[in-house]
């Protein structure tokens, strides 16, 4: 007898006594709890009180037969994943089907085998325990997967609040920094326009310049914190193409001619483009300056156009230095030092800040060195729906 049988409770259920003893005999021999039942409606009964592991099941019986007592177990969700064996005689083999099909996981056939019916005795509480420990582990599981989700939707609501935080910050302090700029600004003006020729008049224009620069800085600091903040009014507007990359020469033409460099548009296309205004001219300038900044003294900078199916694309090629390996590798970066030495405006601002006005834009951006020295910048704007 084993013992770590004895809470195991099994139910046989069978109108002839003989059965009953037969069966019940081999299982008690191995240390099973066991409960009988002479019909389908005591045994029906049986489980309003009493909690069972399997159960050992005759079809052939007056009134509720085995099919019955089956659909009935399996329909209480209380009882449904209890392993239900049929003891059934080799004549009813064929109707087993049916058993199968309304939830039965095997059958004995009479007269009993005792050592085929222990073992699939043991098989079936095998299996339920198994099922029962993978359900436990499932629900471990979900409980674990539920509690990561709660931390995870906690962390996130407050990394949303702190990037809102953060943003609301940097808009402050880049409107707030361009208002004693722009006073800075305009009362160097003044002094340049009254003062005499003089070192005090060089000393005026460098603090003018540093000033612009420093102004240019917080429009470009201030153009990124809305753009990632998804805080920039975009209104993407119908524009030829043309008009829009002559006016962006327009704006840096001065800055080429004190670096005596040539801006050279060839294959002007008017397509309609699709863009914000302010958006394009500012990746465009920023591209142009950069150009101008690192071409040599006398060169020219080419920009032509090309139309595809979808993108007009401007392209912009200048002679200077061209990028590293490195820097090719982290052009969308911000603030790294090939990104500081290489085309930028600043502080390794320019390209990154050009790759989110594209994509807000959605254009596209790419950026290669061309042969024999130089750079060649791509921009892909797309074309205005007809």
């Amino acid at each position: 007898m084993n013992a770590q049988n004895s809470e195991i409770k099994i139910l046989v259920v069978d109108d002839v006594p003989y059965n009953i003893q037969i069966v019940g005999n081999m299982l008690q021999h191995e240390g099973y709890d066991v409960s009988f039942a002479n019909n389908g409606t005591v045994a029906l009964n049986l489980f309003e009180n009493r909690t069972f592991d399997l159960v050992l099941l005759d079809i052939m019986m007056p009134g509720i037969d085995g099919f019955e007592v089956c659909q009935r177990i399996k329909a209480n969700e209380k009882w449904k994943d209890i392993p239900i064996i049929f003891l059934t005689a080799k004549a009813d083999v064929e109707s087993l089907a049916k058993g199968f099909e309304i939830g039965g996981q095997d059958y004995v056939t009479k007269p009993f085998n005792h050592v085929e019916l222990l073992a699939r005795v043991r098989t079936h509480l095998e299996l339920k325990a198994q099922r029962l420990e993978l359900k436990k582990l499932n629900d471990s599981l979900e409980n674990k997967v539920k509690e990561r989700t709660l931390e995870l939707e906690r962390a996130n609501k407050q990394l949303s609040v702190l990037d809102k935080a953060k943003s609301d910050f940097l808009l402050l302090i880049n409107h707030e920094l361009r208002t004693p700029l722009n006073g800075i600004l305009g009362f160097t003006k003044i002094l340049e326009s009254t003062m005499q020729q003089n070192q005090n008049t060089r000393y005026i224009q460098l603090i003018n310049k540093a000033a612009h620069r420093l102004n240019e800085l917080a429009e470009v600091a201030l153009l990124i914190t809305s753009l990632r903040a998804d805080a920039y009014a975009k209104k993407l507007q119908t524009f030829s193409c043309k008009d829009v990359v002559n006016q962006s020469i327009g704006n840096v033409s001065n800055t080429a001619f004190k670096k005596n460099v040539g801006l050279e548009y060839t294959n002007p296309i008017a397509a309609k483009i699709e863009v914000d205004i302010n958006l394009a001219q500012k990746a465009l300038d920023i591209i142009l300056d950069n150009a101008i900044k690192f071409s040599p003294d006398g060169t020219k900078i080419l920009i032509t156009n090309l139309e595809t199916d979808k993108f007009v694309i401007v392209t912009i090629i200048d002679h200077g230095s061209g990028f590293t390996t490195k820097a090719l590798h982290e052009l969308w970066e911000f603030f790294t030092t090939e990104s500081i030495m290489h085309h930028s405006t600043g502080f390794g601002l320019g390209l990154a800040t050009c790759k989110m006005i594209m994509t807000a834009m959605n254009g596209n951006i790419e950026v290669n060195n061309v042969g024999g020295g130089g750079a060649c910048v791509k921009l892909l704007f797309r074309i205005a729906e007809k």
